[in-house]
């Protein structure tokens, strides 16, 4: 934190850099936010301020603990603001998201409650902060509430996948939408996490794309009949040469898939030249 007194034109640079499309001047300005004596202030004042935007105001809740210097500033900081009425409800919901990453139980289960009106990228962070909830009862009430959820294919894919990585894993945040992975035991409802992903992908009809993605998840989850599915739906998008372009969207998902398949150990001939894994 800076001691001497702020040049009078500090706060004007950090706008400016807030405001950049340049997203090294927005990161300059983040981290000279986080040396100001008075930087809770402003913040909540950038974070309040509609002028800045969705963005640049998502970036500095992304990396909350990084402003505040550290985990329980943060978590005090969250406490203080997250009632402030000038906060709209995704940056609010941003902020509560941290403070159940940072080991606030309560919001972790308030944020469950919430799952009715959640976006789909704000569930998949839930979800996949469960190797920080490895309670039975935690993943319970979060499948109950998914199973309620009228979600989209696509968003179910998005879902599972998360749901797989916070049954097996804990996070070490780099971000909100970055981090590390430690491997920790799986989690305690586990079953009732397989039951859920194996009732979407055997009752939804997915696009070609959702299924690959979607049958690969259920692979590395070894849910039965996933492995000769999946196997299936690669051998199709290969006779159909649907692979290999450059920045075609199958293109990921198949090697996703096609890694799947060889640690099940299935047929390695589906793999073909000019698709590596």
């Amino acid at each position: 934190m800076l001691k001497h007194p702020l040049p009078d034109d500090f706060w004007d640079m950090i706008e400016r850099g807030l405001r950049a499309r340049d997203f090294h001047r927005r990161w300059a300005a983040r981290d000279a936010i986080a040396c100001a004596p008075d930087r809770s202030v402003r913040l909540t004042a950038y974070l309040a301020d509609r002028r800045l935007s969705r963005k640049s105001r998502f970036d500095l809740v992304d990396h909350l603990p990084d402003i505040m210097g550290s985990a329980e500033d943060a978590k005090s900081y969250i406490r203080e603001t997250s009632g402030d009425t000038r906060l709209d409800r995704a940056i609010v919901t941003r902020l509560s998201l941290w403070g159940a990453i940072l080991g606030d139980a309560g919001t972790f289960e308030a944020l469950i409650r919430q799952l009715p009106t959640l976006s789909a990228d704000e569930i998949c962070t839930l979800a996949s902060m469960l190797g920080d909830y490895p309670a039975r009862e935690h993943g319970v009430r979060l499948v109950e509430a998914l199973a309620r959820r009228h979600l989209k294919p696509a968003q179910k894919v998005s879902i599972a996948r998360s749901l797989m990585l916070g049954a097996r894993y804990k996070l070490e945040r780099h971000s909100l939408t970055s981090a590390g992975l430690e491997e920790c035991p799986p989690h305690a409802a586990l079953d009732m996490i397989l039951a859920l992903i194996d009732g979407w992908r055997t009752t939804e009809s997915f696009s070609q794309l959702d299924a690959l993605s979607m049958e690969t998840v259920a692979t590395e989850a070894g849910l039965d009949g996933a492995t000769e599915r999946l196997l299936t739906l690669t051998e199709t998008v290969i006779a159909a040469e649907h692979v290999g372009g450059y920045g075609d969207p199958l293109n990921d998902p198949m090697r996703s898939a096609l890694s799947a398949l060889q640690d099940r150990g299935a047929d390695s001939d589906v793999i073909r030249p000019g698709i590596p894994t």
